[in-house]
């Protein structure tokens, strides 16, 4: 076949290769695409949002009026690579200083109705940690070793599972090729099932992803316009900001065997900052920007934890809490907070630049706020 490759317009966006050949031979040629399977990928109606502007005559080009969607899509790129992953060497020195028999825990009773009874199996959490912690860590989507917490937490030897159901809140992809969420893993490898998956940027109704704004007051209606079930196996919580107002509400009503919390873990251990997030649906509310005060601190969170009866179990270092209902645990199995001491107090973002107001203004001590209720 003489010349059967004319000129050629070649995009590598986002793991998708976006080539137009024309074939002499058919008489005028034909654009077409190829996909490259290499992840991440690009939805296919925005590869044919360009596909459809290439020309069909002796050379293949992009129009003008397309090269919005080609930046769009470079910086969809460039966002996608510099999400944060976490050197699981570094992840490795720090959770080999985890203890599990470090200082004294308290944590609030579970009821006689909900406590496993002797019969049944129950959680030991320190045992599984000081195994888990001296284990070489590993993922496979996720940004740290979240893959490896969960496979472990859900094995048959642990916790194992009851619907294998999971719901993610502050999910940024249009579906899973992309996805570097916690619930990934667990979905591709381990028969898990996305139940419901939210973020305020857009929805995608294939994959049971609704597009909403997600704020104390609004999570709990949402689970229930959703029907989650009460004690789904897992609920993960990343949204840079109001993660543990996110928490605090929805496990008044709801009861996830296992949840995740993004922490902020330029806190040190023993403060108790957490974003106020009195207004966040108001003109000029707080939205991180790389800045160091999102979200909550690793001792804000876990104090949360206690107030609703979970307990903290282990953490990924910079990325997440991780929460099992205090019901599952044995007796006396409980880890203390001070055992994660070496995941906080670490510098990784910059100062808060005073663009939303004054640090004061946004921040509080959830420790102290708790006892104001307390005193009402």
């Amino acid at each position: 076949m003489a010349g059967n490759i004319c000129m050629a317009a070649i995009l590598t966006m986002a793991g998708v290769v976006v080539q137009a050949w024309q074939d002499s031979s058919a008489g005028g040629g034909e654009c077409k695409i190829d996909e490259d399977s290499q992840t991440p990928q690009i939805d296919p109606y925005e590869v044919d949002k360009i596909k459809a502007t290439f020309s069909r005559g002796g050379e293949c080009k992009i129009d003008e009026k397309s090269q919005h969607v080609v930046s769009f899509l470079q910086t969809k790129l460039q966002v996608k690579q510099t999400t944060p992953q976490i050197d699981l060497y570094e992840v490795d020195k720090i959770k080999a200083t985890f203890s599990p028999s470090v200082g004294t825990y308290l944590v609030s009773q579970p009821s006689a109705a909900s406590a496993p009874s002797a019969t049944e199996k129950c959680f030991n959490a320190s045992s599984w940690l000081e195994k888990f912690a001296n284990e070489p860590s590993w993922h496979k989507y996720s940004q740290g070793d979240q893959d490896a917490v969960l496979s472990s937490l859900f094995s048959a030897h642990h916790l194992g599972t009851t619907d294998k159901f999971f719901v993610e809140f502050g999910w940024p992809d249009h579906d899973f090729r992309t996805s570097y969420g916690n619930g990934k893993f667990l979905k591709q490898h381990r028969g898990f099932n996305n139940y419901l998956l939210l973020d305020g940027s857009g929805k995608n109704d294939r994959i049971h992803k609704h597009q909403r704004f997600v704020a104390a007051d609004t999570i709990v209606g949402i689970f229930d316009e959703f029907q989650v079930p009460k004690e789904a196996d897992y609920v993960s919580v990343d949204i840079d900001s109001c993660d543990l107002w996110q928490f605090f509400a929805v496990t008044k009503k709801y009861r996830p065997r296992v949840m995740t919390v993004e922490y902020n873990s330029n806190y040190a251990l023993g403060d108790y900052s957490t974003l106020r997030c009195a207004a966040p649906r108001e003109p000029g509310a707080y939205a991180w920007e790389d800045d160091n005060i999102y979200g909550a601190s690793l001792s804000a969170i876990e104090l949360a934890a206690q107030v609703r009866g979970y307990s903290l179990v282990y953490v990924t270092p910079k990325l997440d809490a991780f929460l099992v209902r205090s019901d599952l645990l044995c007796k006396g199995s409980a880890v203390p907070k001070e055992s994660f001491s070496t995941a906080t107090n670490l510098q990784i973002h910059g100062e808060y630049s005073g663009k939303y107001g004054p640090k004061s203004k946004l921040v509080v001590d959830f420790k102290k706020w708790l006892a104001k209720q307390a005193d009402h």
